[in-house]
């Protein structure tokens, strides 16, 4: 009865985290907010109550559509559902969103804008859709992959009516020759895994199965690493095993394991691969000015460079000792694990020599800041201008 714990307390979890984002959202009733992971959460009280479905299991062939259901219709035939929130595993922040408020329920534009789904989990190409057109409605996950297996859990949210959830788990059948990577628990392992901590050693298994069982070779960063096990053969199923440890050196690297077969001219059957994702610090933080002083009343861009972090990291500005949460700094991400900030700032007269910081650090990794800063030097009319101050690094 594991899963039964695992469903409750990763429920409750989200039930809590639910209930914060809830109460501060409350000033903001009646908005629509925008696409994207700040527009999935719903207009609700946080002291609702909560059906629970019973769990259901689907099982999908590796490249066919996957059907997970999920009921959303309420007791009462005249309540509207308002939103469904799809979770994957433990996450407590959706992976799909399917979102009906502010739309007249007609086909269009307005439609296609209401559902969201996540591009880590599902891809540029957007291979899930939640069709409301069956009953019950289905997420439909087109060309299942391995790393789409897991648990999931359908959360609807009604207008008057109280929430209800769906548990659902998918397992991804694979044809017969087609490797498998499994961690010691029996998890699958596909795409990008992890974040592991920095020098933990990560054990995975690779598994095929067929009549004589085919060859394994591992590839990739598992060449590297010697690859792996021997292959060893129990009936129909090979196994081969590779240890690696989580590190900088070896953080995006790409793992991958084939299937081999004598009489394919290239050996090769089938490959399947994985990403190893390390959580890690900063390396390096470097805030540039426009110059070397700045003019009061005028907007001027500063831009903030971090390099070395992954996941990508949280990227604070702070002027004068205050972070400043209203102006909205863009980032983006560019090639080589760099992340770039672009804060846009009108200075005033009495900003002038006061200090102008930008912190950033991991999401996984909070205690590890690492922060540069330049004092601002505001020109005037009244005042002539100065230079900045050479900038020094400065890590906490």
């Amino acid at each position: 009865m594991w899963w039964w714990w695992w469903w409750w307390a990763s429920g409750r979890r989200e039930r809590d985290w639910r209930c914060v984002v809830w109460a501060c959202l409350s000033l903001l009733a009646g908005v629509t907010l925008p696409k994207g992971s700040g527009g999935l959460l719903a207009h609700a009280s946080a002291a609702e109550e909560e059906d629970w479905g019973t769990l259901v299991a689907v099982t999908a062939e590796r490249g066919s559509t996957a059907r997970l259901p999920c009921k959303i219709n309420s007791q009462n035939p005249e309540d509207p559902v308002l939103l469904v929130l799809w979770y994957k595993n433990a996450s407590v922040t959706p992976v799909y969103s399917y979102d009906s408020r502010g739309t007249d329920g007609g086909e269009g534009a307005s439609v296609r804008h209401r559902q969201w789904g996540d591009e880590a989990v599902w891809g540029k190409e957007q291979r899930a859709w939640f069709d409301i057109s069956t009953t019950p409605a289905q997420l439909l996950i087109r060309n299942v992959l391995g790393r789409d297996e897991g648990n999931y859990r359908c959360k609807v949210h009604f207008k008057g009516s109280p929430s209800w959830s769906q548990r659902i788990t998918l397992n991804v059948k694979d044809p017969p020759g087609f490797p498998k990577i499994q961690d010691a628990s029996g998890l699958r392992l596909e795409g990008p895994i992890g974040p592991y901590e920095d020098g933990s050693t990560v054990r995975m298994i690779c598994m095929s199965s067929g009549e004589p069982p085919p060859g394994l070779v591992w590839g990739g960063l598992g060449s590297a690493l010697g690859g792996g096990s021997a292959v060893e053969r129990e009936g129909n199923l090979a196994k081969t095993w590779l240890n690696v440890v989580a590190s900088r050196s070896t953080a995006d690297s790409v793992i991958t394991c084939s299937t081999m077969n004598a009489s394919v001219s290239s050996g090769i059957m089938n490959t399947v691969s994985v990403t190893l994702r390390v959580n890690l610090p900063p390396l390096r933080v470097t805030l540039e000015s426009p110059g070397e002083w700045v003019s009061g009343g005028q907007q001027t861009s500063f831009i903030c460079r971090v390099s070395g972090a992954s996941p990508e990291p949280v990227i604070q500005w702070w002027l004068a000792g205050r972070q400043l949460t209203s102006h909205l700094p863009t980032v983006t991400t560019l090639a080589g694990n760099v992340s770039e900030s672009k804060l846009k700032l009108t200075p005033e007269p009495g900003d002038h020599g006061v200090p102008l910081v930008c912190k950033a650090f991991s999401p996984n990794l909070p205690g590890t800041v690492m922060h540069q800063q330049i004092t601002l030097a505001v020109h005037s009319s009244s005042r002539q201008h100065t230079t900045f101050p050479n900038m020094a690094m400065q890590s906490s």
